[in-house]
């Protein structure tokens, strides 16, 4: 028989994603009235060059797979554009769910989209920052401070604030004034906690829109990926929960961040002022959330001020 769709690629675009041939099911039928639903057991015929899909078909596949449906009729594997590349982080692709890497192709689908958009229409976007701009190497308290004064922000600016929303609003708007791109979209947040990516010279930032811990948490994660979008240069960095060991750039951006949010001298007034300022094996919750709602902060940046002042050990974290 034959196929006038590559059957390689339609296994390798399933694959790519991590994909079963009942996820791929599954997801067809959520994709609403436009798109035609895929069977679990036609799919794996297809891949197997025993029957041929439609076009239709494809149409939906494309749309799962996050890719051209030209794709199908390729004669080899093609060489992505941006392919996920996790800059030496302890995890990889392989540890995450369908869900997960299918998200963060959308991500660059969509960066690339912009990209294209601008250039097409031949708008000039002014980026006030570039890449490589700062290094891992440097000291994160100092470029944090650098940043802060950058982009206008004082314990005033917090002053104004009503709420964790006006937080976020505030230095969302801040960043995108550097010509940065911010775009949410659903992620798994036990698995990955942003993205960031230079696409063709243009920065963008993922931020996961429902993020545990709301507003305080997508904050952290924004100047977390602002972060490396100063320091990296062209492509893809991904960030994984809970990874902070070996040579990666999650430590700077981690403290970065947190310094943004709050000065060490504006945090070590607020310890003394809640009779905190002294090393204690563990901090009690209800201390963690007094710090953090005065000062519109997570729990995350909470702890790692306590670490970098030497008044919380790193397991209680």
């Amino acid at each position: 028989m034959s196929n006038w769709a590559n059957i390689k690629i339609l296994r390798w675009a399933r694959e790519r994603l991590k994909m079963s041939y009942e996820d791929v099911e599954e997801l067809s039928r959520k994709l609403g009235k436009f798109y035609t639903p895929i069977d679990a057991g036609e799919l794996e015929k297809w891949e197997k060059g025993l029957s041929q899909p439609e076009l239709e078909h494809l149409e939906t596949l494309a749309e799962i797979y996050v890719c051209p449906v030209g794709y199908f009729f390729l004669d080899e594997v093609p060489r992505e554009q941006d392919a996920l590349s996790f800059r030496g982080l302890s995890k990889n692709a392989d540890e995450l769910s369908p869900s997960s890497l299918r998200t963060l192709h959308l991500f660059l689908e969509k960066a690339r989209m912009i990209v294209h958009i601008i250039k097409e229409a031949g708008v000039e976007i002014k980026k006030e920052i570039r890449q490589g701009q700062y290094s891992a190497h440097d000291d994160p308290v100092e470029i944090a401070r650098i940043e802060r004064i950058r982009l206008g922000f004082s314990p005033n600016v917090r002053a104004e604030w009503n709420g964790y929303e006006d937080a976020f609003n505030w230095w969302r708007q801040r960043i995108e004034s550097q010509g940065v791109f911010c775009l949410q979209m659903k992620l798994e947040p036990s698995e990955i906690r942003g993205a960031s990516a230079w696409i063709e010279g243009y920065p963008f930032i993922l931020i996961n829109h429902s993020d545990a811990e709301a507003a305080t948490g997508r904050l952290f994660t924004l100047l977390h990926e602002y972060a490396h979008i100063l320091i990296s240069n062209e492509g893809l960095v991904c960030d994984f929960r809970g990874v902070e060991k070996g040579k990666n750039p999650e430590p700077f951006a981690n403290k970065f961040a947190a310094n943004c949010l709050i000065s060490k001298d504006e945090f070590r007034r607020k310890l003394i002022e809640l009779g905190e300022n002294k090393f204690k094996e563990n901090r009690s919750d209800r201390v963690l959330e007094e710090i953090k709602k005065a000062l519109f902060v997570s729990k995350d940046v909470v702890a790692i001020m306590l670490l970098l002042q030497l008044f919380l050990r790193k397991e209680a974290i």
